[in-house]
């Protein structure tokens, strides 16, 4: 469960996890609420991104800098170019990098990666579907 994962969830953050570390973190949390039947192939990678990494600390700056209060979210992108611009940029509703979805325009996040794959109209390429931690 993420109460159990939280001092590692900071660990992950500074990329201070081995692979395997990594590997075992992202897939307890990813089937605490995905059935495993549902699932083939899945494959755990981790990004490093030191533009994204400081935006998330001058927001929770603002907030004391309390990771207590931060919540593993989960994003199933539109399709393999929003996965594109994501990894180049993380997720962003600025021009025309937002789509209008179910509840208004906007880039969705779950707090269960099952929510996340609901929103999900379709399969990726190959049927396979990326999904952001």
């Amino acid at each position: 469960s993420v109460g159990k994962a939280g001092p590692m969830l900071k660990k992950l953050f500074y990329g201070l996890l081995s692979a395997t570390e990594v590997q075992e973190l992202v897939e307890g949390l990813f089937f605490d609420s995905m059935p495993r039947d549902n699932v083939v192939g899945l494959r755990v990678e981790q990004l490093r991104d030191e533009g994204l990494k400081r935006r998330f600390l001058q927001a929770t700056a603002s907030d004391g800098s309390r990771w207590s209060r931060a919540r593993v979210s989960w994003h199933l992108p539109g399709g393999p170019e929003a996965s594109a611009a994501i990894l180049e940029s993380g997720i962003r509703c600025d021009g025309d990098r937002c789509a209008c979805g179910r509840y208004g325009r906007g880039g969705y996040v779950a707090l269960s990666a099952a929510k996340a794959n609901a929103y999900a109209g379709q399969d990726g390429e190959d049927g396979c579907r990326q999904l952001f931690l």
